[in-house]
């Protein structure tokens, strides 16, 4: 019954990501992160899309703009759900197993999926359509994959290895984070350091123009007057 839940999650998302490319459309692979989004103590919904947790950690929220990953999950956690009704210790090396396979199945997909996106001709909203594949293989690995295990875990009990990986996830996040701030910070200042050589080079390139500008002047000025003196000298001596 439980690999049953996941297999269908797994199918069901595979044959929208078919679907989609054969249709030349997008749409569906796209949702949106508003306000309007709900979420409650049993996980988040959006649209017709309802992700459910009961125990385990909220869903990444991240997953509500990709409609076919938040379906996949919604179905993991619903078999995980149905595990909870049924958990005998010594049904765990047959989940964890069936866990692994799944992981491993959902990421071949996802990987076709976007083999096959990046075929040319591609009919309809082709970029779209490889921009939803790359998204979703991506989220897949930096946060479907993790959460999967923690939620696994935490049905099974192992409710130490849980608080470790989201403790665990909270630093990789934090240091993200860090570096992202230190590159910009990084990036702000270059701009504002050429910002600030490219005002001062048009500073003096200005003082310099106006240099030359009033040399030229006071050179016009002593021509003018070197002219003068010698016409006024050529008259005395006509006169004499």
């Amino acid at each position: 019954m439980i690999v049953g839940y996941w297999s269908d999650g797994l199918n069901g998302m595979s044959e929208t990501l078919k679907a989609c490319r054969d249709a030349g459309i997008a749409g569906p692979l796209f949702g949106t992160e508003t306000s309007s989004s709900k979420e409650s103590s049993d996980g988040i919904n959006v649209d017709d899309v309802d992700v459910q947790s009961s125990r385990t950690p909220h869903p990444p929220r991240s997953l509500l703009a990709l409609p076919p990953l938040a379906r996949f999950l919604n179905a993991y956690l619903t078999g995980l759900n149905e595990l909870r009704r049924c958990l005998l210790p010594g049904a765990f090396p047959s989940i964890r197993l069936a866990h692994s396979k799944l992981i491993a199945d959902a990421k071949m997909a996802l990987q076709a999926n976007e083999r096959a996106a990046l075929t040319p001709g591609l009919r309809g909203e082709a970029t779209k359509l490889r921009e939803a594949a790359a998204n979703m293989k991506a989220e897949f690995d930096k946060c479907v994959e993790p959460y999967m295990q923690i939620s696994l875990e935490a049905a099974l009990g192992s409710f130490d290895y849980a608080i470790a990986e989201a403790d665990k996830a909270r630093v990789e996040a934090e240091k993200k984070a860090a570096v992202l701030a230190a590159e910009k910070a990084r990036v702000d200042a270059e701009e504002r350091a050429k910002a600030e050589a490219e005002e001062l080079a048009a500073r003096l390139k200005a003082e310099a123009e106006t240099a030359a500008a009033e040399a030229a002047i006071a050179q016009m000025k002593v021509e003018e007057e070197e002219h003068s003196i010698e016409e006024r000298e050529s008259t005395e001596v006509q006169s004499d």
